[in-house]
């Protein structure tokens, strides 16, 4: 008897003091490999274009005929990248007026309207990126991301399907299929991306705490511990990974192994 309360004590501190501890931001995801759209040789003439921005205010310097629309993509991407979302955004529609083709004017207008909780608009600028080039697994895996936020997981997971087929090497889209699936309660099906993911890349620490967490949600505690195990050997410094861990050693009678591991939570 007291064994199970000092366990119930256990629980009721650990969520307590760990909470709720929220994978990476999706916009950080979102965000992250944005400048790929724009070539290298831009890139290196931003320093002197951007010169055009500082000496003139904004809509004086969008008359400018000497402005690219790379110079339109690259200055609202530093403008993003400050929050300035609004003067971002017409950086973008500039540049799509001028070419109406233009990928990186498409995909970086899609953030924004991400950014702002404009998730069907988003969903619409990368549609347009898509026509462009579906060929791009990238824009797949963004569309399934700004779908997930918008709580449309079939149409998430359909784009997930659709990256992993051009690309079918990218842990990430594995990764994100399987969030999907388990918000179809999918929960087999989601295991399966899971250790698709950690085979692809098996030093991501996320990929390792969903697979384990996942096995714990469907009471498979024995097959939950060896991703745990694999999560904090690579980040030993998470509280719900081992929370996670003592949970299952706890639900398998392991109470001393569980006992330090829920002291370790406590203890980040």
């Amino acid at each position: 008897m007291k064994t199970k309360y000092y366990f119930l004590l256990y629980g009721i501190l650990s969520f307590t003091l760990i909470g709720y501890f929220p994978q990476k931001s999706l916009s950080d995801i979102f965000f992250n490999q944005h400048k790929n759209l724009i070539s290298s040789e831009y890139q290196t003439s931003h320093t002197e274009n951007n010169n055009i921005f500082k000496r003139q205010q904004l809509p004086q310097a969008l008359k400018l005929a000497t402005i690219s629309v790379q110079d339109l993509c690259i200055k609202g991407m530093d403008l993003t990248s400050d929050g300035k979302y609004q003067e971002a955004l017409q950086l973008y529609e500039k540049a799509i007026k001028i070419n109406p083709n233009m990928l990186c004017a498409w995909f970086e207008k899609s953030y924004v309207l991400y950014s702002d909780k404009k998730y069907d608009k988003a969903i619409t600028s990368l549609d347009k990126a898509i026509e462009i080039d579906g060929n791009d697994a990238s824009f797949w895996y963004y569309r399934g991301i700004v779908l997930h936020k918008s709580e449309k997981y079939q149409q998430a997971l359909d784009s997930y399907n659709q990256a992993i087929k051009i690309d079918p090497n990218d842990a990430n889209s594995w990764y994100r299929r399987g969030i999907s699936l388990q918000s179809l309660a999918k929960q087999n099906e989601a295991i399966i991306s899971y250790q698709k993911a950690t085979e692809i890349n098996p030093n991501n620490v996320n990929f390792w705490s969903k697979l384990g967490d996942t096995f714990g949600a469907l009471e498979r505690y024995h097959e939950s511990l060896y991703p745990l195990s694999k999560s904090i050997e690579i980040n030993p410094n998470d509280a719900h990974t081992w929370y996670s861990q003592a949970y299952s050693l706890q639900q398998l009678n392991k109470y001393q192994q569980a006992i330090i591991a829920y002291d370790k939570a406590i203890e980040l």
